[in-house]
């Protein structure tokens, strides 16, 4: 018997879809997945290249400022106080802040790290204010803080609050005088 010209066509339908089938799963599903993975690796190298460079404008940064304390030093431009005055230098801040309109959460020093010249006390500000409020602190820290510096800081709004306040942190470094420095000032000779 021979087939009939529809059996035919069925048959050829038949193995058409069956090769399509065929080239989907063997051949385009995997290049879709392939892509959807470099899309994703691709995104994922993106955010850490982003992260590596703003790392390396901190490190810039603090470099910077570590190179004009150490000018300052030498100088004898700047003196440092003692670590023992990590009280003061907090009220210090603190009166700085909320005299700019800055509401504080939290202002926490850090572990200090010694070095030959000076020692760098690390300074946690959180809070909330306006931006301009932000700036006007930053302006002044460094205008009155010059022993200060700002290593990094984060302002985050809410678009949907109707409010112009923001949340802030400032990491701040606050450099004193070496443990020698300061106990030859603070110990009377004799």
């Amino acid at each position: 018997m021979k087939p009939t010209i529809a059996q035919v066509d069925a048959l050829g339908a038949a193995a058409l879809a069956a090769m399509t089938a065929a080239v989907y799963v063997f051949g385009a599903r995997p290049l879709l997945s392939a892509r959807a993975e470099a899309s994703r690796q691709a995104a994922t190298v993106a955010a850490r290249e982003q992260e590596a460079s703003d790392m390396s404008r901190r490190l810039a940064g603090t470099s910077a400022r570590l190179q004009r304390v150490t000018q300052e030093l030498t100088d004898g431009t700047l003196t440092l106080e003692g670590i023992e005055q990590t009280n003061k230098r907090v009220a210090e801040l603190t009166r700085r802040a909320t005299g700019d309109r800055l509401e504080i959460n939290e202002i926490k020093p850090g572990a200090p790290q010694s070095d030959a010249r000076f020692i760098r006390v690390p300074i946690r500000i959180t809070g909330s204010g306006t931006f301009l409020s932000c700036a006007l602190f930053m302006h002044h820290l460094r205008e009155n803080f010059r022993d200060t510096g700002l290593a990094a800081f984060d302002l985050t709004g809410d678009a949907s609050s109707s409010t112009d306040s923001i949340r802030f942190t400032f990491d701040l470094i606050w450099y004193t005088a070496p443990a020698a420095h300061a106990s030859a000032e603070t110990t009377p000779p004799g």
